[in-house]
């Protein structure tokens, strides 16, 4: 729904946006203890980055700086290692997702642009 529906966000309270984000950070970090960051792994990023939009109507959701936002930015940066290193197989499609973790990053630091290359290409 938040895919497809450019307003979808504006239905999504702060509360529960931070509560789906909480539970699907929950889900990378055990993706990543499995050792198998897949398709699982990379809708759970793609997730993360449109329940942003519901910033567009409450600019205090997922602060860059709160305690989950850095928690999200830490397991991003941590996927992004383990991939390097040959640790864990992160799956992006058509899309590079070792380095689209950097985009991500930025979204949630409020520097991102646009719609990411990793949510047209899901």
């Amino acid at each position: 729904m938040i895919k497809y529906r450019e307003d979808a966000a504006r239905h999504i309270s702060w509360n529960v946006g931070l509560e789906l984000t909480e539970h699907l950070h929950r889900v990378l970090q055990r993706q990543i203890r499995l050792e198998n960051a897949q398709y699982l792994f990379r809708h759970s990023c793609v997730v993360i980055v449109y329940l942003l939009r519901i910033r567009r109507h409450d600019d205090s959701y997922l602060d860059p700086e709160s305690e989950l936002a850095v928690s999200v930015k830490t397991t991003f940066r941590h996927a992004k290692q383990a991939a390097k290193t040959g640790k864990l197989q992160l799956v992006g499609g058509m899309v590079n997702l070792p380095a689209m973790l950097d985009a991500l990053i930025e979204y949630i630091d409020r520097r991102g642009r646009g719609v990411p290359e990793i949510a047209e290409q899901d």
